[in-house]
């Protein structure tokens, strides 16, 4: 991967690695190491005498770093912010996090008595965070797509965690920004592996000095996966699998290089648009999914619907599937909350290794005293 760090001494310098010695506008760096990330891509950790160096690669090809985040080693240290640069000289205390994946990831690093503010709180499961709230301990900054930038303001969280994407500049993040508020711009969802994405745990662990936690964490998280995809080989079949449900006039099928197809395929079974080089949605019409997955096994992830009448209630033509005729639809509704929102968007990101060993089960019943696990988030319909 190529980066550009923006360590400005008069101009822009191109580093070619993190373990070269460099100088910024005020102090030397040195001592400038890189922390080995297994999968994620979209952000780099190094380490040096004056803290942590966080980059952020935000560009839709994967180009040079789009933001640096330095988070100092000690408040006394004299070092200014350059382009492209946020210093965070204190030990951060207040966290607004705008999704719930990200507030899982804080909470599973014990840091959860951090966050002052959520997005919208009917998308959580946590016990830790809706207790919080009902205690007026967590404040809520919007029910839609914006935030509500005053609100935020008045809080002055030390840090604001929030979903982003490439080339991607907000009129609320500039506002935040001059009002001294960080802003960390998160970019898990463009990963393309399942442990890729898990690995963001080790992006909140650099701002909070949990790396140690982090790093432990993950390792379990990774063992256990590998664990259960060489079980996974050992199944008798390789069933065939399509997912999701049309949307006015469009059924949008994961693409063959996305989060979704690579954990049917760690599953051994045969994702159909498993060929597609695409990561993210394929938008397909009913007709096309229909020719394709009419005699398929197995349907996933049928947004919030929990019973097959449901389902036809949505539309009656999908009872013309094979999997819907032979009950093989399983859908992410395990564990709701009273909104309806399941722990499968709050925490299957951070746990790959149990959503992986739940779809085995699913496709290879065989396996599951090999396995020997509950399901954690799908449920057959009914």
């Amino acid at each position: 991967m190529k980066f550009n760090y923006f360590f400005l001494f008069a101009f822009v310098l191109l580093f070619a690695s993190c373990s070269e010695k460099q100088e910024t506008n005020t102090i030397a760096i040195t001592n400038l190491e890189s922390q080995p990330l297994k999968y994620a891509q979209r952000f780099s950790i190094c380490k040096s005498d004056i803290g942590t160096f966080v980059f952020l690669f935000g560009n839709k090809e994967l180009k040079d770093t789009t933001a640096t985040y330095i988070i100092l080693r000690d408040s006394t240290i004299n070092y200014t912010a350059n382009k492209n640069e946020v210093v965070i000289k204190k030990p951060i205390q207040k966290i607004a996090s705008l999704s719930s994946l990200y507030s899982c990831m804080i909470e599973n690093l014990n840091a959860h008595e951090k966050i002052i503010a959520v997005e919208n709180i009917d998308y959580y499961n946590s016990e830790k965070i809706i207790t919080k709230f009902n205690k007026g301990e967590i404040t809520q900054l919007s029910v839609g797509p914006k935030i509500n930038v005053e609100q935020t303001i008045t809080l002055k969280p030390d840090i604001l965690f929030n979903f982003g994407m490439p080339g991607e500049v907000a009129t609320e993040y500039e506002k935040l920004n001059a009002a001294g508020i960080v802003t960390a711009i998160c970019l898990d969802h463009l990963e393309k592996e399942p442990l890729a994405r898990a690995e963001w745990i080790k992006f909140f662990a650099a701002f909070l000095n949990k790396e140690t936690e982090a790093n432990e964490l993950f390792l379990r998280i990774e063992a256990n996966y590998f664990q259960l995809k060489k079980i996974a080989q050992d199944a008798k079949s390789n069933p065939t699998v399509f997912t999701e449900l049309k949307y006015g006039d469009v059924w949008y099928e994961p693409g063959g290089k996305s989060f979704m197809a690579q954990l049917i395929k760690d599953a051994n079974a045969n994702y159909l648009w498993q060929t597609d080089t695409n990561t993210g949605s394929l938008p397909l019409s009913f007709e096309n999914v229909l020719k394709t997955a009419k005699n398929a096994e197995y349907w996933l992830n049928l947004s919030a619907i929990k019973s097959k009448e449901e389902l036809l209630k949505s539309d009656n033509r999908y009872k013309i599937f094979k999997a819907f005729q032979q009950n093989k639809c399983f859908n992410n509704t395990l564990v709701t909350n009273t909104k309806g929102y399941s722990t499968y968007w709050e925490s299957g990101i951070l746990f790959p290794n149990k959503l992986l060993s739940d779809l085995i089960q699913i496709f290879h019943p065989e396996l599951k005293d090999s396995i020997n696990a509950p399901f954690y988030y799908y449920k057959q319909l009914q």
